[in-house]
């Protein structure tokens, strides 16, 4: 389990050495996937939690919604 731990883990390393940004989504998407198929009780749970939608993430406040300063 030791060795199935460091592969996850540098396969979430990769995603920051990747050369174009444009494989980002991709790649972290597959190593999701690969996370939460693991059976290793942290990593499934981030997994799970990453897959979570973000209302802020996800709607972000419209410009005259800003509070003003």
């Amino acid at each position: 389990m030791l060795y199935r731990c460091w592969q996850l883990k540098e396969g979430l390393r990769d995603l920051f050495r990747l050369r174009r940004i444009e494989d980002a989504p991709e790649h972290l998407d597959w190593w999701l996937a690969w996370a939460c198929r693991s059976r290793i009780p942290a990593f499934v749970t981030l997994s799970r939690t990453a897959h979570e939608p973000t209302p802020a993430v996800q709607d972000p406040p419209k410009p005259e919604e800003n509070p003003k300063k």
